[in-house]
């Protein structure tokens, strides 16, 4: 585990206009986040889509609904996270959360990577923007924040962001594009501060996934750095089936019906992600 090398500081930049700043201090988080630009242009059809329930010790704590959008020019990934993560002792903290990367198709090169969650009314934004030898890291915490500069490591970099499942789905699916048993690949985790990790992804054969009372064909793998174990089954086609992270009990399960396409939850134009309920006064 290494921390990028890092090369400057700034205050952070406004990246949305005035009105729509003081419409975030107005309507909170999400409204801001919904009022964050989006592409004119049509966006690639969409290759993949589904929901995936997140269990923790057997018990479902929410899901994650993603969506790939694929082209000759670009891979577009959304996901949308709704969980209530559980404090032993305590109320569970409510996790909304909403990520969105932009890649090249075939090399996988980075160019950007945006998240906002809003943990137990937190809000917090995440954005990567890659360039040849640096890219900057923002960070956001409803009105204040920060943006550092580093310098890019070579090669693929695949961004790791709690609960947001779907980066595994990328990184598994490459390995299983290549055809290979064993490949290191280089993970940014987006912490409280940036560290980039030597993640092996390891092929442990062919193994069946049970997901609503049926069998699918699944290859498993296992994704081990120096922090973290998971195992995953991608199916043929390589659509990421299960994950676990056996040493917290965590699993993760595609909701079978949305392997087909027609049923999977319907394309978002932004991460923006819809308004918590409104409190109820007893």
């Amino acid at each position: 585990m290494t921390p990028p090398s890092h090369a400057r500081r700034r205050p952070c930049r406004a990246f949305l206009s005035l009105a729509a700043r003081v419409a975030c201090a107005v309507l909170g988080a999400w409204a801001c986040l919904a009022s964050a630009p989006t592409p004119a242009r049509a966006e690639p059809p969409i290759s993949d889509a589904g929901t995936y329930r997140v269990y923790q010790n057997d018990q479902l704590i929410g899901t994650e609904e993603f969506w790939f959008f694929t082209s000759a020019e670009s891979l577009l990934i959304r996901a949308r996270v709704s969980e209530l993560l559980p404090r032993p002792g305590f109320a569970p903290d409510t996790l909304q959360k909403g990520m969105q990367l932009l890649m090249s198709p075939d090399d996988r090169d980075m160019h950007t990577y945006l998240s906002q969650e809003i943990l137990s009314g937190v809000a917090t934004r995440r954005e990567l923007t890659m360039l040849d030898t640096t890219y900057s890291s923002t960070r956001e915490f409803g009105q204040r924040g920060f943006t550092d500069v580093y310098v890019r490591p070579p090669g693929r970099i695949y961004p790791v962001d709690p609960q947001v499942f779907t980066l595994y789905h990328l990184m598994v699916h490459d390995v299983q594009a290549q055809g290979v048993d064993d490949r290191g690949v280089l993970t940014l985790y987006l912490a409280g501060k940036d560290t980039t990790a030597e993640t092996r992804v390891t092929r442990l054969g062919k193994e069946s996934v049970k997901l609503g009372g049926r069998l699918y064909p699944a290859d498993k793998f296992r994704v081990k750095d120096d922090w973290s174990e998971f195992l995953v089954w991608l199916s043929p086609k390589g659509q990421m089936l299960k994950l676990t992270m056996p040493s917290v009990g965590l699993r993760v399960e595609r909701d079978p019906k949305t392997l087909l396409l027609k049923n999977a939850p319907s394309a978002v134009q932004s991460i923006g992600l819809p308004p918590p309920p409104p409190k109820v006064l007893r």
